[in-house]
């Protein structure tokens, strides 16, 4: 059963709430989502700047980028994963390669998006490519697929500058293209999210900014059945930690340092190398190295007790 029909299952069983997917950068983060009961999660691309790059979400991440990540998430956790792909790296050609890669790879989806912005800063244009130019390499991607459940979500940015009813217009059109998911941005009301579950015709809508003013139940009723819950703030969670406990240990030191450590004993971390997953590791070991071998490994007796006692 490929990932793709996994997220298929998922989306079908979503039927009171939407499936969330938080967003995470690398494979530690896609191991502690699925250990949180996450089925499904987004591999996004200004969180992969950040962790991976240590840059801004400006255009600068790559789709070899995106791959080398997702390989290494695939590889190690059953979640599935869903790949932000920008505007599919490029043009026609560089989306089919982006989709067949990232499907090759082991991702159960990927979004395209119609930004113009991919080519100048973020945040510094609102700017959308032609509507024949987005819509065209929506279905470049749909015909590159080769597993049917392997989910395209259209993302249009085309509210910001040329309104709503032009982005549903865009979602309608990607949707006959071949995308089985719309992703308006900017849908953050529940006006403007009712009227989108009305009227966009593609079989999954996502969103990833929920509305103040209404309940999961509600997003589900309004049409919408992926939500990236949080958006980038697990990564925030995660630097905001690092930042404070890298600023207690610059101030005090050792005193920081055994404190924290004191803390450590009945948490999950407290044993890294069984929480990284030793215990899988040393069970195929025992397969193949000797049992004299493995014995030096891991039996503690086979320990030099103290080494002060040399002969």
């Amino acid at each position: 059963m490929s990932r793709g029909q996994d997220l298929t299952a998922s989306l079908r069983a979503a039927t009171t709430e939407p499936l969330l997917t938080p967003v995470i950068w690398d494979a530690l983060s896609a191991q502690l989502a699925e250990r949180a009961g996450f089925e499904a999660v987004w591999l996004g691309g200004s969180a992969v700047a950040a962790a991976y790059l240590g840059l801004p979400d400006a255009g600068v991440v790559t789709a070899s980028d995106m791959e080398s990540v997702l390989r290494h998430i695939v590889a190690t956790s059953s979640v599935a994963v869903l790949v932000d792909a920008d505007d599919g790296f490029g043009n026609y050609f560089s989306a089919m390669r982006t989709v067949r890669a990232m499907e090759a790879a082991g991702a159960a989806g990927l979004q395209i998006d119609d930004q113009f912005s991919h080519r100048t800063p973020v945040g510094n244009s609102t700017l959308v490519v032609s509507e024949d130019e987005a819509v065209g390499k929506i279905k470049a991607a749909a015909d590159a697929r080769k597993d049917d459940n392997f989910l395209i979500v259209a993302r249009t940015d085309a509210l910001w500058t040329l309104g709503i009813n032009a982005a549903i217009d865009r979602a309608n059109k990607f949707a006959e293209a071949g995308a089985q998911g719309s992703f308006i941005s900017g849908c953050y009301t529940s006006d403007i999210m009712n009227k989108v579950g009305k009227e966009v015709s593609a079989p999954h809508r996502c969103l990833t900014k929920l509305p103040d003013d209404m309940s999961l139940s509600q997003i589900r009723a309004a049409g919408f059945d992926i939500a990236a819950i949080g958006q980038v703030d697990p990564l925030r969670a995660a630097a905001l930690a690092m930042m404070r406990y890298f600023d207690d240990l610059a101030e005090r030191k050792l005193d920081a340092a055994r404190e924290f450590a004191a803390t450590l004993p009945g948490s999950p971390v407290a044993d890294w190398s069984e929480f990284t997953g030793l215990a899988d590791m040393k069970r195929l070991d025992s397969l193949y190295a000797s049992p004299e071998e493995y014995r030096q490994r891991y039996d503690p007796s086979a320990r030099i007790q103290d080494p002060l006692k040399l002969p």
